[in-house]
């Protein structure tokens, strides 16, 4: 599971079990997506969602896991293609270029994020607790 991984969790029942009768619990940020989904680990549009479309469809990852992902990226960087995007925060349209619209081939929207999601962690760490989302 991601959002466990992102936070350190065991992935294993028992070892997450464990973590959480430690008392070692904490609160994270979430974000609506959309106004209608919650989310507490990313959203993500073109490119790495392509990705993950791409690998989804495979017989690849039942065999070779995360591999899969490299394999649907591959794909991606071939076939993909930019689009116009606006980023709404709050009610307010967050400018990108004069005419307020993005021309992206990926937009990733991050509460927390595992190292492998390479689109969410951009340049820096995503902190799950410090009332920001990761753009």
């Amino acid at each position: 599971n991601a959002f466990a991984a992102a936070l350190g969790i065991p992935s294993d029942l028992k070892g997450a079990c464990d973590v959480i009768m430690r008392g070692h619990t904490r609160q994270v940020d979430g974000a609506s997506c959309n106004g209608e989904k919650t989310m507490i680990l990313l959203a993500g549009v073109g490119f790495e969602a392509n990705m993950v479309d791409n690998a989804d469809k495979t017989i690849v990852k039942k065999m070779f896991g995360p591999l899969a992902y490299v394999l649907g990226g591959a794909k991606e960087l071939v076939q993909g293609e930019n689009f116009r995007c606006r980023l709404v925060v709050d009610g307010q349209h967050v400018p990108f270029e004069k005419n307020g619209k993005l021309s992206a081939q990926s937009v990733t929207v991050a509460v927390v994020a595992p190292p492998t999601s390479l689109m969410a962690q951009g340049t820096g760490l995503v902190i799950p607790d410090d009332g920001l989302l990761d753009v």
